[in-house]
């Protein structure tokens, strides 16, 4: 029973990667964009969304740009999982944390983003995935700031 399980979690892990590369791969964004915020219900598969950003920043030519994506999980809590990150060598003046901070109370998650050394890369949970078109809005009004 142990194996049967971590076949189909394998098997469930490589269906989200392939979903979350399907979307990556078919996004067009224009260059004077300086973010693109995106929800992939992957669940909480933090490993599939950061193959999708590392694959966003392989596959667009501009490097001035930062990437958040988001997925809702009802199976496991009605959680979210945001990750936030900017090209690691692009010339965006986002401050990732900063885009996420403006989040935070949508997604009861964390009163305050704790300020990591790193501004290039941010992630955050939250146990209220229900206004997603709340973050989502609020993600893209950040964007216009």
């Amino acid at each position: 029973l142990k194996d049967r399980d971590r076949v189909y979690q394998k098997q469930l892990s490589v269906q989200r990667k392939e979903k979350v590369l399907r979307v990556i791969k078919g996004l067009q964004v224009e260059s004077s964009q300086q973010c693109v915020a995106l929800r992939i219900d992957v669940g909480l598969d933090k490993k599939a969304m950061k193959e999708g950003i590392k694959q966003f920043f392989k596959h667009n030519p501009h490097k001035n740009m930062a990437i958040m994506l988001m997925s809702c999980s009802p199976n496991d809590k009605n959680k979210i999982i945001i990750l936030a990150e900017k090209h690691p060598k692009g010339s965006c003046a986002m401050h990732c944390g900063q885009w996420l901070l403006a989040l935070l109370p949508f997604i009861d998650g964390p009163k305050e983003w704790k300020g990591d050394k790193n501004e290039k890369k941010a992630e955050v949970q939250g146990l209220d995935m229900s206004k997603i078109s709340q973050v989502l809005e609020s993600a893209n009004q950040f964007n216009t700031k």
